[in-house]
């Protein structure tokens, strides 16, 4: 009877043992399947870092874009006199100028200094221009003597539907990367009254 239970405990032992054994082993499967599930999702995380980063650009690009937009929709405004001046003009396209200050005008001096905002020359690092969108155009288009369309376009950094504006077409490559907003000033007849 003493050598049964003597067996019955070492067959016991070494079932255990055994066991043991396997049980390590899907100890091991279970943190390299944990391990697997860990590293897709840093590299989730990672993808998702990069799209808030360049959603972020994009978001500041337009906010560069609506505020140039008002700044020269507030000049045509203030210059009602010679609104017309300022139609038909690309301004992305305008060679770079020492001095707006020495222009005759009033409409081409702010022309010339919406030109030198669009390339971004309020913010230099390091002798670059680095104010505003990428490739920024300007454009002023005359719907009559009286009502005017103010757009900016500029280059995106991810694809996405093509706008309406005519601003800035065909100067991106691809269309889907043009970016533009557009407003329509209306100059009132001050002495029509």
């Amino acid at each position: 009877m003493r050598h049964r239970s003597e067996l019955a405990r070492r067959t016991h032992s070494a079932n255990r043992a055994a066991a043991d054994r396997r049980q390590g082993g899907f100890a091991l499967i279970e943190i390299l399947v944990s391990l697997l599930v860990a590293a897709f999702g840093v590299v989730a995380l990672a993808g998702l870092q990069t799209r808030a980063a360049a959603m972020e650009l994009e978001s500041n690009q337009r906010a560069q874009a609506l505020v140039l937009l008002q700044d020269m929709s507030e000049r045509i405004v203030a210059n009602r006199a010679q609104a017309a001046s300022y139609a038909g003009v690309d301004l992305g396209l305008l060679p770079a100028t020492q001095s707006c200050a020495s222009l005759p005008t009033l409409a081409e001096q702010d022309v010339c200094d919406w030109s030198e905002r669009l390339r971004g020359a309020t913010v230099v690092r390091s002798s670059r221009n680095v104010g505003a969108m990428i490739g920024a155009r300007g454009c002023v288009t005359a719907l009559s003597p009286s009502q005017y369309v103010v757009s900016i376009a500029w280059q995106a950094e991810m694809p996405s539907s093509t706008p309406a504006s005519a601003c800035g077409r065909g100067a991106f490559g691809s269309e889907t990367l043009r970016r533009a907003v557009s407003t329509v000033i209306q100059i009132a007849d001050l002495e029509a009254a």
